[in-house]
């Protein structure tokens, strides 16, 4: 990154060579702290830590260790409720469980820990989450599970707008990878498109016939080469972030979807408090 950053401010001292702010920052930039956002925050932690009374000793969870503790805390959640045998609480196990036992619950719970995570603010989504009340599942654009699916996706349909707008920017550079321009124009028009649509059908027609067209293949010698990789890897987010869209709320029919989350709705209760 930080080789990038240096080639682009060489590249516009070129077409500015007395720009004193450019040069400045080609001084500054060997010394810069140029991360990713995990670094970033690490350093933040480490040099603050007395302030948020956190242990200096602290250090950063392996994936898999970080898995078998939120297991290990979400099976002594389930014991705690167990000893407490709340009605709700067991019509949560009945439903989920697998057979006799409660095989999947855990499952259960951390996934919905997951989407969560996934929300700008996972807390306000889980009490909205709590409050709704679906009922008998219906087509209906009044479905609250309906109304959730959509606020979200339009959220999703929101951050795929804004990668590929990033994207459409850096083509249009001086250095950029211009021929990129008519796909990603295209890959906005019908996000945006998307983001318009006022009820779930016409979401879900407009998702159904979403095309990611073939980036130009041809030879770009003008164009800076860690630019063009910028610019597919935003594209490539975006496609990501489109594709966790549609798997997830647009993959069976709208029926069987109301059902599913309405009923998960219902019975999660007391797993969401």
């Amino acid at each position: 990154m930080r080789e990038r950053v240096m080639a682009a401010v060489e590249q516009r001292l070129l077409d500015m060579p007395e720009n004193t702010h450019l040069q400045k920052q080609k001084m500054l930039l060997p010394s810069a702290m140029i991360t990713t956002i995990d670094s970033f925050c690490m350093h933040v932690l480490r040099e603050h830590f007395n302030r948020i009374g956190l242990d200096p000793g602290f250090r950063v969870g392996d994936p898999q260790e970080m898995i078998l503790l939120k297991q290990d805390t979400a099976k002594r959640m389930l014991d705690d409720y167990y000893e407490k045998k709340m009605p709700e609480f067991i019509r949560f196990i009945d439903t989920y469980s697998s057979g006799k036992l409660d095989r999947g619950i855990v499952e259960w719970i951390l996934k919905l820990y997951e989407f969560s995570q996934s929300y700008p603010w996972p807390e306000q989504w889980l009490e909205k989450a709590l409050a709704l009340n679906p009922g008998q599942p219906d087509s209906g654009n009044e479905n609250p599970v309906l109304e959730l699916i959509m606020e979200e996706s339009r959220r999703i349909l929101n951050e795929m707008s804004g990668l590929l707008k990033t994207a459409l920017e850096m083509a249009l550079q001086g250095n950029g990878p211009a021929l990129y321009e008519p796909m990603l124009r295209n890959d906005l028009e019908q996000t945006e498109a998307m983001t318009g649509s006022r009820d779930f059908k016409t979401l879900e027609e407009k998702i159904g016939k979403m095309e990611w067209k073939r980036l130009s293949g041809k030879k770009q010698p003008e164009a800076d080469p860690s630019v063009t990789e910028a610019v597919k890897m935003l594209r490539q987010e975006a496609k990501d972030v489109f594709g966790w869209l549609k798997n997830n709320y647009f993959d069976v029919p709208l029926e069987v979807m109301l059902e599913r989350n309405g009923r998960y709705c219902r019975d999660c209760r007391c797993s969401l408090n």
